[in-house]
């Protein structure tokens, strides 16, 4: 009988590093033999435009794996930073192990098939907003996005958001100036689509900003 084993076991034997906020686990560009699992904190994977500024593509957080699209397609480099956004912990194993028990065992290879279509539903999420025309609309699926993959929910339709957020992370995650950022989170914020609370941290109305994004369709 197949020996059944949890992702996190997978990761038992593996060699665990710990980050402070605002190190660079992994540099666009690199060549790396290695698999990342995220036990605590969260990373944000970015690029920067051709003007200098950060792009930021996606968080990850505590049970996430990455570098992901390199680890079951091999490619020469990495085509992103990963940095901590906290304090983390973060567990490392050798790609070539990895991907020997997720083709061997069961257990695995299906939590990794729920797991990838766990994360290309956010990925869509966070291309419907790079394709947004509108400026609020673009923050609304971010924050849409934030409450789905890094929110707990607290009440009906209601998501606290587990990091802090500025609005310099939401102009990053839109491709906007600070101050247009700032602008349209003023109007959604006026509008109950969210409220912040006192520690930094969004409490999001997932309702009221699908209802948002319908009328603006």
């Amino acid at each position: 009988m197949q020996q059944t084993i949890s992702i996190d076991t997978l990761f038992n034997s593996s060699h665990d590093r710990s980050y402070t906020k605002g190190q660079i686990l992994l540099y666009l560009g690199e060549k790396t033999e290695n698999v990342y699992f995220i036990r605590s904190g969260y990373v944000k994977v970015y690029d920067i435009t051709a003007n200098g500024d950060e792009k930021l593509l996606i968080i990850l957080g505590p049970g996430d794996i990455f570098p992901l699209i390199w680890t079951f397609e091999k490619i020469d480099a990495l085509q992103n930073f990963y940095e901590t956004i906290t304090e983390a912990e973060v567990s490392v194993v050798s790609r070539s192990s990895f991907i020997d028990i997720v083709e061997k065992n069961h257990t695995v290879t299906l939590y990794m098939l729920r797991y990838f279509v766990d994360r290309t539903s956010q990925l869509m999420a966070r291309l419907a907003c790079i394709e947004s025309s509108s400026a609020k609309h673009k923050i609304a699926q971010v924050l849409l996005y934030l409450a789905a993959a890094h929110g707990d929910e607290v009440a009906r339709h209601a998501y606290r958001v587990r990091i802090s957020v500025t609005h310099q992370m939401i102009a990053d995650m839109t491709g906007l100036n600070r101050s247009t950022a700032s602008i349209h989170m003023k109007a959604l914020e006026t509008e109950k689509s969210f409220k912040e609370t006192s520690t930094g941290g969004l409490i999001i109305y997932a309702d009221r900003i699908e209802k948002f994004l319908e009328q603006e369709t």
